[in-house]
């Protein structure tokens, strides 16, 4: 099945219109804070520094999408066996759907095997799975995890439980609520050629009419933009577990996963680890690598998502969490210069035209990145991002002074303590 790539990604920096527009109105907005701030004084000079960080930020994300767009991939025809594993808790409703969209795949089915592994399920979560087992003998195999230890998260003893039970040279991990492409396998294996060792790409809700829907999927968007960036910089910082892949050799290579003790971490720290190692990670291309994600969340559930997604940031690199820092930075430094603006009506030039300066290195960064991965956006949705998701990015840190968070019908602590266990300990995996 031809896959879905083709992409031009400077084809927006080349032409001669956009090109000469982009830098006169860059050079009327210098010119324009420069001698603005002369006439405003202290209060001017705060506010143009705030207006320009907010600029920079968007700048900075911008580059890394065209960075990692202009990445010459290396796309391998070689079709190795597959083993892709699901971690399933509590999905009586959405684990059907998720294993029929893996039984459709393109990929040769002797080469393909499904794991699931029941996280310890208290619906019927297992019974669902072995029904369609057993319907498509030598397909799908499902496993009970073990107890788990307490040195290890219970998703990640789940997963390594499946890693341990298979045999495939090519590990993909999706999620128990996700849906993926017919040629989803096919993709992943293909963009994971012989320069690149680890792959994650973009998970994203279905699109709703609903409001809060909505915005929930313009997150999950952003989210995905920025994780394609970090990679773009060459320097891997999240990733989803709901669209994962790496060689088994590779997992082999780092020891396993990264801080298996965390209830998180199973896809951001792994990816991290693997580019320390000095191997080459990227985010998949095209239409068929995109994952849907079935479950609509509460305002409470993202609220908990959005906390165990941050429990693993301490961890990061230095340079990210400055990065991330400086994003929620700008983000206040937006709202300060609209209140600045609505105070005192004599600043709106120069906050107007960085705001517009920032929305156009928004607009091409979301250009670059949707074309690339066969995606749409809505001019609306793009509005309605570029006002609400600066205010959500300065409140979202404040969800990580929860002491803990639920999640798949576990409470976790917000910190965990012990030490990580080394891979024979994790779960005696092997080659």
């Amino acid at each position: 099945m031809p896959l879905t790539y083709g992409w031009t990604p400077a084809k927006d920096f080349r032409s001669p219109c956009i090109s000469r527009l982009f830098w006169l109105y860059l050079a009327f907005m210098i010119g324009n804070i420069y001698n603005w701030v002369g006439l405003h004084g202290s209060l001017g000079q705060i506010v143009a520094l705030a207006a320009l960080w907010v600029v920079a930020a968007g700048a900075f994300w911008l580059i890394g999408i065209v960075r990692w767009s202009l990445r010459k991939g290396t796309f391998s025809t070689e079709q190795p066996t597959v083993s892709v594993i699901i971690s399933a808790r509590n999905e009586t409703k959405l684990i059907r759907n998720c294993l029929e969209s893996l039984l459709n795949q393109t990929y040769p089915a002797q080469l393909l095997t499904v794991c699931l592994v029941d996280d310890h399920s208290t619906d019927d979560t297992l019974r669902v799975a072995g029904d369609m087992a057993a319907l498509h003998p030598g397909r799908i195999q499902v496993l009970s995890a073990p107890p788990c230890p307490s040195s290890l998260g219970p998703k990640k003893s789940a997963l390594l439980y499946g890693i341990q039970h298979t045999h495939g040279n090519v590990l993909l991990f999706t999620d128990a609520d996700c849906v993926v492409p017919s040629g989803w396998v096919e993709a992943m294996v293909r963009q994971l050629g012989p320069e690149t060792e680890a792959l994650t790409g973009a998970m994203l809700p279905a699109k709703c009419v609903n409001l809060g829907d909505r915005l929930f999927w313009l997150e999950r968007f952003s989210v995905s933009l920025a994780t394609a960036s970090a990679i773009g910089w060459g320097s891997p910082a999240s990733a989803t577990g709901g669209n994962l892949a790496y060689r088994r050799q590779t997992f082999l290579q780092i020891g396993g996963f990264a801080h298996p003790e965390l209830p998180a971490g199973d896809d951001d720290l792994t990816i991290q680890a693997i580019a320390a190692q000095g191997l080459r990670v990227n985010f998949a291309r095209g239409s068929e690598s995109a994952v849907s994600d079935s479950r609509i969340p509460s305002l409470q559930q993202v609220a908990h998502a959005s906390a165990r997604h941050q429990s693993t940031m301490k961890f990061y690199p230095l340079h990210w969490r400055l990065a991330y820092a400086a994003s929620i930075a700008s983000g206040a430094a937006a709202l300060l210069c609209l209140i600045a603006m609505l105070t005192t009506p004599s600043l709106w030039p120069v906050v107007a035209a960085c705001f517009a300066f920032r929305a156009l290195l928004d607009f091409i960064m979301v250009r670059l990145f949707v074309r690339q991965i066969g995606e749409q956006i809505s001019l609306l949705d793009f509005t309605t991002a570029e006002f609400l998701l600066p205010v959500y990015s300065v409140f979202r840190p404040l969800l990580k002074l929860m002491p803990g968070f639920a999640w798949r019908g576990r409470v976790h602590a917000a910190t965990v303590r012990g030490a990580a266990p080394t891979l024979s300990q994790q779960s005696g995996v092997s080659g």
